[in-house]
């Protein structure tokens, strides 16, 4: 499958699929694969398969947004948790108010917290408490100028005198 270079004559092979390295091929494939899962989970549920009721709340559209902007971005900023934070908070809301016993979800939260930040703590930077890396280096100084040549065209240097 090729098509012919009219300029050149030599032929430039067709790309029998989308380049989704391409940022705005990103977002356009996540947010099909995200309306494929929506939809996939509503069929799960009209056909009477055992999803938990707290996928179908609202609390969960500010989660699934944070989670999509955060995999669009590579989760490399952390603007992505202010949403998830927020669906969380009123999900929580929401399973105290049906009575559910939340003490024993403590230490599993606390344990998943511990390694997402382990995760997502950015590395490379100095900061208190961590080990200092090499100093930096100092600029180096710029070359030596070249030397200049012997001024041409009879004109001597100041301070020669003319051999007799």
């Amino acid at each position: 499958m090729e098509t012919q270079d009219t300029k050149s004559n030599t032929p430039e092979p067709v790309k029998p699929y989308q380049d989704i390295t391409n940022p705005d091929q990103t977002g356009r494939v996540l947010g099909g694969v995200v309306i494929i899962i929506i939809g996939s989970l509503l069929l799960a549920r009209s056909v009477g398969a055992d999803l938990p009721a707290w996928l179908f709340t609202w609390p969960m559209i500010p989660i699934a947004i944070g989670l999509f902007v955060g995999a669009k971005h590579r989760f490399r900023h952390p603007g992505w948790l202010i949403p998830i934070a927020v669906g969380a908070v009123f999900l929580t809301i929401n399973m105290m108010s049906e009575e559910i016993d939340a003490s024993q979800f403590f230490w599993p939260v606390i344990i998943i917290v511990i390694g997402l930040v382990m995760i997502l703590k950015p590395r490379g930077r100095r900061g208190p408490g961590r080990r200092p890396g090499p100093p930096p280096r100092a600029p180096r100084p710029p070359p030596p100028a070249p030397p200049r040549p012997p001024p041409s065209g009879g004109a001597l240097a100041p301070g020669t005198a003319a051999a007799p």
